[in-house]
């Protein structure tokens, strides 16, 4: 599988590249004066098709995976990378996330629009950004005890509470298309980070962690650009280097069925 670990996430992550071109193309040119989408514009079918597209290259090859392959059962073996370089890189995504994270509760704050749910939704930002740099050095050490266990649940809390603050936000805007994308990416990395913590309590699933890290790479690159605070943009970034690194490493990883 070391050809595939590297083809498929970068394949993922070039259409979601594009995606996010076409969604920026969209948001600039698809709604009228009073705020509501012109329907069926040529970039609206062209993002939802390369959207199609995306998903169905996902499902055929997590299909294929969870077919042949089986995972580690145990998320240090599953992400046990090739040299240093993972662990620094996870490093760099750890201490940029907790910044980000301060930096969103300064911005809320001077706006006005701090309440108990946002500072929660920075703690889980700074402890997800430790989770990183914690799940990184296990991997790369191959160290033992339970410390995964503990510290692979906050990313996943961290998109779950991320998930809900949208919906909120957005509870009264009836234009879908204003913010769609974001929830599919939101949902497909906390599909991908549950089941990367899996992984830490050995209950392993192949085909559908591939799955989820491939989507999330996808639907996080296509809303890299939308009009949101510059943290949000930063941790959707975040995100999906995250998703593409581990995408990769955990393919490498898998074992052939007997």
């Amino acid at each position: 599988m070391r050809k595939s670990s590297v083809i498929m996430p970068v394949i993922l992550l070039v259409a979601g590249l594009a995606g996010c071109y076409l969604r920026r193309t969209e948001l600039a040119t698809v709604f009228d004066s009073s705020g509501y989408p012109i329907l069926y514009r040529p970039v609206t079918l062209a993002l939802l098709g390369l959207s199609a597209l995306a998903f169905l290259a996902a499902l055929i090859f997590s299909i294929a995976v969870a077919a042949g392959f089986s995972a580690r059962q145990d998320y240090k073996r599953a992400y046990k990378p090739s040299g240093l370089l993972y662990l620094l890189v996870f490093f760099v995504l750890g201490v940029a996330l907790i910044l980000f994270s301060l930096y969103y509760v300064l911005m809320v704050r001077a706006s006005g629009a701090a309440s108990l749910l946002s500072y929660i939704f920075a703690a889980l930002a700074v402890l997800s950004g430790i989770s990183f740099i914690v799940l990184a050095y296990g991997a790369y050490k191959g160290t033992r005890g339970n410390s995964p266990m503990v510290f692979a649940v906050f990313p996943v809390l961290f998109a779950c509470l991320w998930l809900i603050l949208l919906y909120k936000d957005h509870s009264t805007d009836p234009v879908l298309l204003r913010y769609g994308y974001q929830c599919l990416a939101i949902a497909a990395s906390t599909l991908s980070f549950y089941y990367g913590a899996g992984l830490a309590y050995r209950k392993a699933a192949a085909g559908r962690t591939v799955f989820a890290h491939l989507l999330g790479i996808f639907f996080c690159a296509v809303v890299l650009f939308e009009d949101l605070l510059l943290p949000l943009r930063v941790f959707f970034l975040i995100l999906m280097l995250a998703q593409f690194i581990n995408a990769i490493v955990f393919i490498r990883n898998l074992a052939r069925k007997s």
